[in-house]
């Protein structure tokens, strides 16, 4: 706010003081709501993309009068997919930041602590893994700052740009690649 940007904070369902009662279990903190949306055919992460939408489509209308500004989405943690899936059905997104997101979300050892909403039942089959759903994203800007591994560890910049080969590809062939920034933490 600072450097003169205007920013929303999204209240996502079913997160914060919206989180149904015992929805954690173990190290997933939005087990129960997770597992119903899925039940009901209605993965959380699409629903929080739609949240994130009407969000956007109401301060269009009531704040900006129908001309939105410049619009960047920050994704902190799995936000970072959220982020990127919005952005991905909503071209007024023009850019997109995600900061200490995993980069797969394959792994042969447990999730780290966190989130499972942003999950989508055959994704790896349909849409693939994240560096297929950031592609989605070229040639807009798209800044992945201190990318992590799905069970949360800090990936080092050769395992990071070896991990985002397919997206620095999308945007190499789309002659874009110097909106793809991948960034690590200094120290």
């Amino acid at each position: 706010r600072s450097s003169g940007h205007d920013v929303a904070v999204v209240g996502l369902r079913a997160t914060g003081d919206r989180a149904p009662r015992g929805n954690a279990v173990r190290r997933t903190v939005d087990h129960n709501a997770s597992q119903w949306a899925m039940w009901i055919g209605r993965p959380l992460v699409t629903q929080w993309v739609t949240d994130v939408t009407r969000t956007l489509e109401t301060l269009s209308r009531m704040i900006y009068r129908g001309k939105l500004p410049r619009l960047s989405l920050v994704g902190r943690g799995e936000a970072g997919i959220l982020a990127i899936l919005a952005a991905a059905l909503d071209p007024k997104v023009t850019e997109v930041q995600t900061v200490g997101t995993a980069v797969s979300l394959v792994s042969d050892e447990p999730y780290a602590k966190g989130a499972i909403g942003v999950l989508i039942p055959g994704c790896l089959q349909t849409i693939g893994d994240v560096p297929q759903m950031m592609s989605l994203l070229a040639p807009r800007p798209l800044t992945i700052t201190n990318p992590v591994s799905a069970t949360g560890d800090s990936l080092d910049a050769v395992t990071a740009a070896s991990s985002l080969a397919h997206t620095r590809a999308t945007y190499r062939v789309l002659k874009a690649e110097a909106a793809l920034r991948i960034d690590q933490a200094q120290g």
